[in-house]
């Protein structure tokens, strides 16, 4: 969705206009509308040619325990977008065909299964993981810096909110893994308009 009122310094390509750094204009077009759609046709084309091999993982196990936790972690975020409570803030607002969701699931399928299978990448992955886990509270700083431009902080404390209601409820989440794809193989575009991304 545009952002409205901000720091012009930012340069942010979000920014409601249609000036060439505006989202209305021709780096905004680029970033948020034609590079978007480039990037959830090609994981939704790699994804429908790797179904064999990611049914052969989800039947057989991981091999590396760490993916496979990596693979629950990946779930319980995209499941907390699944929520009603959450379309306000960026969550998935058209159900199981929100092109966002599809993405995110096929994301972590693609990702798990090779970084189950390679062991350079899954090590250089566990140490992006460890870097941040060592400067967290860096990352904390900036984000609540970048509150001037969305809040950030405050989504995340929502959703992390969530999962200690469903956790004192004890209502499962919703799983939505077998929706229909709104992108086919051939990567035609899905005209439905998401602001989400």
């Amino acid at each position: 969705m545009p952002f409205r009122g901000l720091d012009k310094d930012k340069h942010l390509l979000a920014t409601d206009g249609t000036k060439d750094n505006q989202r209305q204009g021709k780096l905004g077009i680029l970033l948020h509308d034609t590079s978007k759609w480039m990037i959830k046709s090609f994981i939704s084309a790699l994804h429908n040619k790797m179904k064999p091999v990611i049914k052969y993982k989800l039947e057989n196990g991981w091999i590396n325990p760490s993916i496979e936790q990596f693979y629950k972690d990946w779930t319980w975020v995209i499941e907390l977008d699944e929520k009603p409570e959450h379309r306000g803030i960026g969550g998935f607002g058209l159900g199981d065909k929100d092109p966002n969701r599809i993405m995110f699931y096929k994301m972590r399928d693609i990702g798990c299964v090779i970084l189950d299978e390679d062991t350079h990448y899954a090590i250089r992955m566990m140490m992006v993981l460890n870097k941040i886990h060592d400067n967290w509270k860096e990352y904390e700083i900036q984000s609540n810096q970048a509150n001037a431009l969305f809040k950030y902080m405050d989504i995340y404390t929502r959703l992390k909110d969530l999962e200690e209601i469903e956790k004192q409820d004890k209502i499962p989440l919703k799983r939505l893994d077998d929706a229909e794809d709104t992108t086919d193989s051939e990567g035609s575009r899905d005209t439905s308009r998401n602001d989400n991304g």
